[in-house]
C-alpha cells in the first residue's frame, strides 16, 4: 500500500501467489520509457541565454541540488548495489571556472568525466533536443560495461530534480508485499551486503526472489515527509509524456488495491442476528501457509462482535508477514 517506481527499461509485473493458481491479480509498474538499457538522458532543457540549470540550491527535501547520484551493481544477479555522488559544480578538475547557478550542460558532461571513479565505468556525452525552438544540449549517460554485467538508474532528489533523467520512469501503486522487489542498497563503492539477510537501505529483510527492479516512495500520505516523491508521483506521465493525474495525498490499502479479482480476499457482513447492534469487541487473527517467512503474503482475519457474541463483519485482507508475526507448532 504505497507508491514505486521502476528507473529500468523494462516493465515489472508483479503477481500474488495465492489460493486459486489459474487466476491470480497482476500489479504492474510500466518500464522507464524515457531509457535504454545502457543508456539514461536529462528530459529537462537548460533555460536562458545560454542555457544553463541552477545547481545552487536545494531540492524539496532541503537536499544540494549540486550533488548527482548513481546507483549500479556490477554482479551478474544484480544482487549488490552501489551509490555513487558526484559534486557536479565542482570546477576542481576542468580548466574554467563554473557558477553554481548557471552550469552549462556541456560543463556536467565535463565534471562527470573528469571523475576518475565515474569514468571507468560510465561515459557522459552531449545529445540533443529538438523541438520547435530548435536544437538544445543534453546530457546522456552511457555505461561502458555490457548490461548483462552491469544495471544502473538516476537516484531521486537533489540534481535529479533538475536535471530530469527519471522523468519518464515508471509510477505505480502497489501492495506492500512487493516492497521485496525494491532495489538493494550498499552505500560505498566496494561494499557488499549477503542479499540473503539485511538490505542495509532499509534495515529490513532481503529476498532470494527479489528482482530489484523497483524504488519505493515515501510521500506524505503514507506518513513520510519525503517532498520529491510527493512530486514524482503527482508528475507521473505514460509513454508519450501525458500526465496521469496520481494523487499523492492518498495511499490505498492493499485490499482496496485487489479492486475484486481475488475471491482469496472477502468481506462478510452478517445481516441476521442484530447487525445494528453496536460493535463491542474486535479479535484479529493471522491465516498463512505452513513454513511461510517473513515477507510472505498471508491472510488478516478480522471479525467484528456485538454484544451478544454474535460476529457481525468479517474481514478477510491481504497482509504481509512481518518475523514477530511468525509461529512454531508446540
Amino acid at each position: 500500500m504505497t507508491w514505486f517506481m521502476n528507473p529500468f527499461a523494462n516493465d515489472f509485473w508483479g503477481v500474488w501467489v495465492i489460493d486459486d493458481r489459474a487466476h491470480h491479480p497482476t500489479f504492474p509498474c510500466p518500464t522507464n520509457t524515457g531509457r535504454g538499457d545502457n543508456i539514461v538522458c536529462a528530459w529537462a532543457e537548460a533555460t536562458g541565454t545560454p542555457e544553463t540549470y541552477d545547481l545552487s540550491g536545494n531540492d524539496a527535501d532541503g537536499n544540494s541540488t549540486a550533488v548527482f547520484t548513481l546507483q549500479y551493481s556490477l554482479d551478474s544477479a544484480h544482487m549488490q548495489w552501489v551509490q555513487y555522488a558526484i559534486d557536479i559544480t565542482d570546477d576542481t578538475n576542468v580548466d574554467y571556472t563554473i557558477a553554481a547557478n548557471a552550469v552549462r550542460p556541456f560543463q556536467i558532461v565535463d565534471v562527470l568525466n573528469a571523475d576518475t571513479f565515474f569514468s571507468s565505468y560510465f561515459e557522459a556525452s552531449m545529445g540533443r533536443f529538438t523541438d520547435n525552438h530548435g536544437s538544445r544540449d543534453r546530457i546522456l549517460i552511457k555505461q561502458k560495461l555490457p548490461v548483462t554485467r552491469m544495471k544502473f538508474f538516476v537516484v531521486k532528489g537533489r540534481a535529479e530534480t533538475v536535471l530530469q533523467f527519471n522523468a519518464r520512469a515508471g509510477v505505480s501503486e502497489l501492495p506492500t508485499y512487493f516492497r521485496r522487489h525494491t532495489v538493494f542498497n550498499s552505500l560505498t563503492p566496494g561494499a557488499s551486503v549477503d542479499p540473503f539477510t539485511v538490505d542495509v537501505a532499509t534495515g529490513g529483510t532481503t529476498y532470494d526472489d527479489g528482482l530489484n527492479q523497483l524504488i519505493e516512495l515515501d510521500p506524505n500520505a503514507a506518513g513520510g515527509s519525503v517532498i520529491v516523491d510527493d512530486t514524482i508521483v503527482g508528475n507521473a506521465v505514460d509513454k508519450n509524456g501525458n500526465n496521469l493525474g496520481y494523487d499523492n495525498t492518498t495511499i490505498r490499502e492493499d485490499w482496496e488495491l485487489v479492486q475484486g479479482q481475488s475471491s482469496t480476499f472477502t468481506f462478510t457482513s452478517v445481516l441476521a442476528g442484530g447487525s445494528a447492534n453496536p460493535i463491542v469487541e474486535t479479535i484479529e487473527s493471522l491465516e498463512y501457509p505452513a513454513g511461510a517467512k517473513a515477507g510472505d503474503l498471508a491472510k488478516k482475519v478480522v471479525n467484528e462482535y456485538d454484544a451478544s457474541g454474535d460476529i457481525v463483519y468479517q474481514y478477510v485482507i491481504p497482509y504481509t508477514l512481518l518475523a514477530s508475526d511468525l509461529i512454531t507448532p508446540p
